[in-house]
């Protein structure tokens, strides 16, 4: 929990201390914040004002946390970022218009309870059948644009060897020709 009079913040409905539903400190009282407009940059905001890395994931409407009780302190929020606290990002303070089923929770880096669940396989290590289709597909036109190739190069170059000899052909005509035409000149 990070505490500075009503600017406190803290996770809950998780034992990890850095993922949990989203909870406030104000005039008293813990409450959530609403999930409206909710993304990775207020969630970004709770993960640092909590020392726990950064947002990997937001929660809300029927997210992985249980919801909350009491009073909801924020709703509508439009962090940048780069806020030190969640209190100093615009929104909503009063008469919120969300219900605790609503309520934003947030997945940080430092979280150990759930990092390896949030975190997708790296590509190497995934084998579902559809990746497996699709790396035999890609094989299968590798060969075929191979196999095109020598088969073109291979006809090319047939096709070059007889148009010289074509033209080697049509030389000697020409010098012959020329010879004929020339020797009737002079005659």
């Amino acid at each position: 929990m990070s505490s500075s009079g009503h600017q406190s913040v803290r996770l809950e409905g998780h034992e990890d201390q850095c993922a949990g539903r989203v909870e406030v400190w104000k005039d008293g009282n813990w409450g959530t914040v609403c999930d409206d407009r909710w993304d990775l940059r207020e969630a970004k905001v709770v993960c640092a004002q909590l020392g726990c890395g950064t947002a990997l994931r937001v929660t809300g409407q029927n997210g992985l946390f249980p919801p909350g009780s009491g009073p909801i302190h924020l709703d509508e929020l439009n962090c940048t970022g780069n806020e030190q606290n969640l209190w100093f990002c615009p929104g909503v303070q009063e008469n919120s218009d969300c219900g605790h089923k609503e309520d934003a929770g947030v997945v940080c880096s430092e979280s150990k309870a759930l990092f390896r669940v949030t975190t997708p396989a790296p590509p190497s290590a995934v084998s579902s059948p559809e990746h497996l289709s699709i790396l035999w597909l890609f094989s299968l036109l590798g060969f075929f644009a191979t196999l095109v190739t020598f088969l073109c190069c291979y006809y090319c170059r047939r096709d070059d060897e007889r148009g010289e000899e074509k033209r080697a052909d049509a030389g000697v005509k020409n010098q012959v020709t020329v010879s004929v035409w020339t020797m009737r000149w002079e005659s």
